[in-house]
């Protein structure tokens, strides 16, 4: 028997970017037939929020968290750019995490935030479609 497609999805670090990929992880299920592994850089230890809405994910979406970074060079830096270098950082143990999930599933697509488009290139490099999912709010209307 042919396996599921499998999907995996990168947010960038902080609750702002899990969640509404999460809400999307969501909707693939609701109507497609696939598999979902979330994979999650980390400057620290994860927060309790972000836990928690792991926690409650369906059986269907799963979640790995790649190894914290080290961002002790950038005392001081803004956001923004903690969160660039977090993603660019932790482009290592994403293709680790990748490779792994295309030798064991059917991985058809790697979907990034904004902030993940370095990981495109890893994406291409082992022959996973890439998608770039860019939520946006009311405000920047």
């Amino acid at each position: 028997m042919e396996q599921k497609p499998h999907i995996a999805i990168l947010p960038s670090p902080g609750m702002g970017h899990l969640v509404p990929l999460v809400e999307f992880a969501k909707l693939l299920l609701l109507h497609h037939d696939f598999h979902i592994t979330c994979i999650i850089p980390t400057i620290g230890s994860p927060s309790k929020a972000m836990k928690e809405v792991l926690q409650a994910l369906p059986t269907s979406i799963e979640y790995v968290f790649l190894p914290p970074v080290n961002l002790e060079d950038l005392k001081g830096a803004k956001p923004g750019l903690q969160i660039i270098l977090t993603m660019t950082r932790s482009l290592p143990s994403l293709r680790d995490v990748l490779t792994s999930l295309v030798a064991t599933t059917r991985l058809v697509a790697l979907v990034v935030d904004f902030f993940g488009t370095n990981a495109l290139d890893v994406s291409k490099e082992l022959k996973v479609s890439p998608y770039i999912f860019y939520p946006t709010n009311a405000m920047v209307l």
